[in-house]
């Protein structure tokens, strides 16, 4: 990880990091580059590495955006990475980040308390990989309730679903009345899965 420490020079504003299979997770940040605002994460492995969690953690007050890719984008199943997921670690993780804007969840990686926290700053939540129905459901309309309350600035929520797992969008009908009332835009994405 000494290579991630020589790149983290004061001046440096965006990064991008490729996780490999050598990438242990063992390692120190230290001081992080002030003007940092950009991170894109890229693993290309089917595995579940602790390493990109860490270093989003530490640079996650300072985040304007982060981006992040691997074969989930193309299998469309996250499951395989939720169920390694010792506990879940956004219900944290967003205490962290006051200037988060999207958030993308996948089952098994929040508790209800991710919406009890949920950032003021967040405009878009969005839910991929077969949540059905969405875990904490309640507590998601609480956090809605409050978008209409205009106390956080959630606009839009989206629902990614997959066409082969037969799941409809009846299966979120509460969560769009919810939204409706509360002037948040509702939207259910169906991919097809190759």
């Amino acid at each position: 990880m000494d290579m991630l420490k020589a790149v983290l020079v004061p001046g440096l504003e965006s990064l991008s990091l490729t996780v490999d299979r050598a990438l242990d997770g063992e390692f120190e940040l230290g001081e992080l580059p002030p003007k940092l605002t950009k991170l894109a994460i890229l693993c290309p492995w089917h595995y579940f590495c602790p390493a990109p969690y860490k270093v989003f953690i530490a640079l996650s007050p300072q985040l304007d955006t982060l981006t992040t890719d691997g074969p989930w984008r193309e299998q469309g199943d996250f499951r395989p990475y939720g169920s390694r997921i010792i506990r879940p670690f956004l219900d944290e993780l967003v205490l962290h980040c006051t200037r988060l804007e999207h958030l993308a969840v996948v089952a098994g990686t929040y508790t209800e308390r991710l919406f009890q926290r949920l950032p003021s700053s967040v405009k878009v939540l969005e839910f991929v990989g077969n949540q059905e129905p969405i875990p904490f459901e309640d507590a998601l309309i609480d956090a809605i309730a409050r978008a209409g309350r205009k106390t956080i600035a959630l606009s839009r929520i989206v629902v990614l679903s997959y066409e082969y797992e037969l799941i409809g969008k009846r299966e979120y009908a509460r969560l769009a009345e919810a939204c409706v009332m509360n002037d948040v835009q509702f939207e259910y994405v169906e991919e097809m899965s190759g």
